[in-house]
């Protein structure tokens, strides 16, 4: 009985933790395409971009740009400003890519 047992705590410790050669991570996330180049949004405390939303936003792209400025300020002290007007210069656009037609 007691090989038995360590017998099936094995099988059952192997089936919890999988086999390890195919527990590589994959990034369901990342981009298709190239990365962007860096792009610096603060320096000392003062913003050196914007966050750029659409002309007519959806609640869910307003909400987007709210909450990244407020983590952006948390992190860097600067407090981006969000605009929908175009201009030259770093900013990160928020866009919905889900939006049904």
């Amino acid at each position: 009985m007691g090989t038995f047992c360590r017998g099936l705590l094995v099988v059952t410790m192997i089936g919890w933790f999988g086999d390890p050669a195919q527990a590589e991570w994959q990034n369901a996330l990342k981009p298709q395409e190239s990365p962007a180049g860096q792009v610096t949004v603060a320096s000392s405390g003062q913003p050196q971009a914007w966050i750029q939303i659409p002309g007519q936003p959806t609640p869910q792209e307003t909400n987007a740009a709210a909450e990244l400025r407020h983590w952006l300020r948390e992190m860097t002290g600067a407090t981006l400003e969000i605009t929908s007007a175009q201009a030259p210069g770093n900013y990160i656009g928020i866009r919905n890519l889900w939006v049904a037609n």
